[in-house]
Formats: structure tokens, C-alpha cells, sequence
């Protein structure tokens, strides 16, 4: 089951990047600084980013009820699911990888574009065991079938 969710958001998000891609998107808009607790990110960010030229500054809110800030390569997406941040990112160089951030910062590297089961129970337990995805992949898989 874990699996057919992952695929799905993998599909639509790779479908949200074919359709806009090149483009700056900033859809969404959310205030993201707690007035009460003066911190958090100082100006509305979008629930998620796609930077076309430009790194970009990405502010999401953690497991831990903390607000983060996360940079956005040029060539990258972000957004956050289950409140850890995932990053796409298109880069024709790299072989297609999927890299886990750990709590303890440690990296995990897995050459398929998959989450194990292990991994996405942590994820939607909401564990804060995962802190980030990073899933690296060239151009060319944009329009497999």
C-alpha cells in the first residue's frame, strides 16, 4: 500500500514539473511566522517551490513542531509530506538516486527510486526519524512510459 502512495505522489509531482517546467511556481501562500512565538520564517513561503534559475530558501513546518528553512537548488522542487521535506531534483550529471536524511545525519543512498517499506512506515508515523528526501533523476525520465 506505502508503495502504490509513494508512486502516486511520485507520478503527480513528476506531472506538476513537466507541466511547469522552466517556470518559477509559488502557488499556495501560507504565512509562516508565529507572531506569538517571533519565530519561523520571516515572510510567506508556498507549500511548495520550483526554482528554475536560482537557488531558493523553502520553509516548512517539522515533526517537531519547528519551523525550518531548506535551500532549493535551481532545477529543483520542494515541498513537504508528513512535514519532511522532499526535494526532486533534475540533474542529467547524477545517476537517479534516492537519498534519506537521518536524525542522526547520517545519508542513506538507494539507487532506486522507491522508499522501502521500513522507511515509509518511519515517514508516515511521523517518527522524526526521516528529517529529508532527496530524489535526484535526469530529464529523460520525465516522459517514460
Amino acid at each position: 500500500m506505502y508503495k502504490k502512495i509513494a508512486t502516486l505522489c511520485l507520478i503527480v509531482s513528476v506531472f506538476f514539473i513537466v507541466d511547469n517546467l522552466g517556470a518559477e511556481v509559488i502557488t499556495n501562500h501560507m504565512m509562516t511566522k508565529d507572531p506569538k512565538q517571533g519565530s519561523g520564517c520571516e515572510t510567506p513561503t508556498p507549500n511548495y517551490i520550483f526554482g528554475s534559475r536560482d537557488t531558493r530558501a523553502y520553509c516548512y513546518l517539522d515533526v517537531d513542531d519547528n519551523w525550518q528553512t531548506i535551500a532549493v537548488p535551481a532545477r529543483g522542487l520542494a515541498f513537504s509530506w508528513c512535514q519532511v521535506p522532499v526535494v526532486y531534483l533534475l540533474n542529467d550529471d547524477l545517476e537517479p538516486a534516492l537519498n534519506i536524511t537521518w536524525d542522526d545525519g547520517t545519508q542513506q543512498l538507494l539507487s532506486q527510486l522507491v522508499l522501502p517499506a521500513d522507511e515509509s512506515s518511519e515517514l508516515f508515523r511521523r517518527s522524526g526519524r526521516i528529517r529529508q528526501i532527496t530524489v535526484t533523476f535526469k530529464t529523460n525520465r520525465l516522459f517514460v512510459e
